[in-house]
């Protein structure tokens, strides 16, 4: 029963984040750190004392960093500390409960029916888009690809093959959403999705079907391309400032403890402190520290010889990791759970989740 109740909370406290992500209105994600904080409580005694111990220990840096380095009220500091919190927490109890693959593949139907209503809503016209999601478009592409990366994911470690009309459609949608990245990371995982089938013959049609596609829809396919932005090449105001943001470096401290957006750069302070970055923003945040934790979790990978073992899981990552590159979508967000999801997964010792007991530690 108390299982069962788990559960419910996890899936709510997921819908409050998609009414946040939709709304743009906090008090959801407040809502949904509650649930969590209440399955968190109720399922504490059943995790592991070392991930609890070094999440606490990043959080009182995190903590720490904010008060020598940020302005709290200017940067909703406490907000960043809260989804960080949050997504560990949503991570521990997801694990725990072995849900992720329900979960995973409610997040995707729930946000491609949402995106199918928008499409039937607006048609081909990007600038529409632009009013649905933290005023952006890139954004709404950005959630769809993270979503499946969750998904492809949750069928790794359930040994589930995935479903290849998620992705075919969310190469559609990122189309009707006019991005460069978007486009250029749905074909990726696209292809991914495609190699990871074991039927042959699925493989084979699904190659036929799109060479065909190619040949009788050429015309069609150039037109949307050619307005798509990736017909402006790859250079971007992003690329700008991020020359900025390393050119501004200019002292150990700044190296160390991150340099103000505020101060630093003429093409971030016009989108008003937003680098479209969010390694640059996370180095802002929280200086070089986070960066040398993410170098010793590849050379522990390396050393362990996890690396090439979990290979599929890592290049997940990487995935994201591109997707965090282009906007300020993590470190942290309120879908952060995803890229935790994958980590935990790749430095625990399981490889693959075989049952949905609750009963197993994390």
């Amino acid at each position: 029963m108390c299982s069962t109740l788990n559960k419910v909370l996890i899936y709510f406290a997921l819908i409050f984040v998609l009414l946040k992500l939709v709304t743009g209105n906090v008090v959801f994600v407040g809502i949904a750190g509650a649930l969590i904080f209440l399955c968190f409580l109720i399922t504490f005694r059943w995790f592991k004392l070392a991930p609890i111990v070094i999440f606490t220990l990043v959080l009182v840096y995190i903590l720490w960093m904010g008060l020598i380095s940020v302005d709290v009220e200017g940067r909703n500091y406490f907000l960043y500390v809260f989804y960080f919190t949050f997504s560990i927490m949503l991570t521990l109890c997801i694990r725990h409960y072995k849900i992720d693959y329900k979960l995973s593949l409610s997040l995707l139907l729930v946000s491609c029916l949402w995106m199918i209503f928008q499409i039937y809503k607006f048609g081909y016209n990007p600038d529409a888009y632009n009013d649905l999601i933290d005023g952006s478009r890139n954004y709404i592409s950005a959630y769809l690809i993270l979503f499946y990366i969750y998904y492809l994911y949750a069928c790794y470690v359930n040994n589930r093959q995935p479903n290849l009309i998620f992705p075919l459609f969310i190469v559609v949608a990122c189309v009707y959403l006019y991005g460069r990245s978007g486009i250029i990371l749905s074909v990726l995982l696209l292809l991914i999705s495609v190699l990871q089938t074991k039927s042959r013959i699925k493989i084979g049609l699904f190659m036929l079907l799109g060479l065909l596609t190619l040949i009788f829809y050429y015309n069609t396919i150039y037109n949307i391309i050619l307005n798509s932005n990736l017909s402006h090449g790859v250079e971007t105001e992003r690329s700008g400032m991020l020359m900025q943001y390393v050119g501004s470096i200019q002292s150990a401290r700044d190296l160390i403890l991150g340099v103000d957006l505020f101060q630093c750069c003429s093409l971030i302070i016009k989108f008003e402190g937003n680098p479209h970055n969010s390694f640059v923003m996370m180095h802002s945040r929280f200086g070089i520290f986070p960066f040398i934790i993410i170098v010793f979790f590849y050379l522990y990978q390396i050393t362990a010889r996890l690396f090439l073992k979990k290979w599929y899981l890592n290049l997940l990552l990487l995935m994201i990791f591109m997707r965090y590159f282009l906007d300020t979508l993590g470190f942290f967000g309120p879908v952060d759970f995803i890229l935790f999801a994958v980590i935990l997964s790749i430095i625990s010792n399981d490889n693959v989740i075989k049952s949905e007991h609750p009963q197993s530690h994390v």
